[in-house]
């Protein structure tokens, strides 16, 4: 891989991350991505990007506007051949919502309402999330995790991996902390989390419900 860039929207500046090193640091260890690395089969590599709103931008710009920008990648193979892709526009993350397929209003809405946004390597960390019952009837919940997706994500999931809920009462809400250790660097989707309502016996699958920017472990 030689570069990859991110072109943003006209309301955002960008920073990349994947350089800090050569503004921080002496040595290219401390960086999150190498300036030039070769990627094998099947492997995945994380780039990271700091989007930030421009100062000139209103509100209702800033919020009218629907993607974030463009990835433009430049690559060379194992044989010196040279591609470039550009990708369409990165649409904005949508809300965590959790909806049977009996329509199209959400059942079940998860809100992230404590949770650090950066952490370290190895580090533990802990996230209150709230569960809105959308419906207009009474919900007995059980959690439990998709451990594929945090295998994925190469994080883990550690205190409660399974618990009864008990009833939710339509439009009533419900707290609840997890915890989790990311065991490597980048940006991890944090989700994997189901919902099932014993009483219609359906299960809720949430993709991710945040992000969390893992930075290396720090050596003392």
């Amino acid at each position: 891989m030689i570069t990859v860039e991110l072109e943003p929207s006209n309301t955002y500046t960008v920073k990349n991350l994947s350089h800090l090193h050569h503004e921080n640091s002496d040595h290219s260890e401390s960086s999150l991505c190498e300036a030039w690395r070769f990627i094998r089969s099947n492997e995945i590599t994380a780039y990271m990007f700091y989007l930030k709103p421009r100062t000139d931008i209103t509100f209702e710009q800033l919020h009218s506007t629907p993607t974030l920008g463009k990835l433009d990648i430049v690559w060379m193979s194992g044989l010196g051949e040279r591609g470039r892709l550009q990708t369409n526009q990165l649409p904005k993350p949508t809300s965590s919502i959790m909806t049977t397929n009996l329509g199209y209003l959400p059942d079940l809405r998860l809100f992230l309402i404590r949770g650090q946004g950066k952490c370290c390597a190895e580090e533990a960390q802990t996230f209150s999330v709230r569960i809105l019952n959308c419906t207009q009837r009474a919900m007995d919940l059980s959690l439990s995790f998709d451990n594929s997706f945090a295998k994925r994500e190469q994080y883990i999931w550690i205190g409660v991996i399974s618990k009864q809920l008990g009833k939710l009462e339509a439009h009533h809400t419900y707290d609840i902390e997890l915890q989790l250790v990311p065991l490597t660097c980048g940006m991890k989707r944090i989700g994997g989390l189901r919902l099932t309502d014993l009483t219609m016996r359906h299960t809720y699958d949430l993709e991710d419900f945040h992000h969390l920017f893992v930075l290396p472990k720090l050596v003392h």
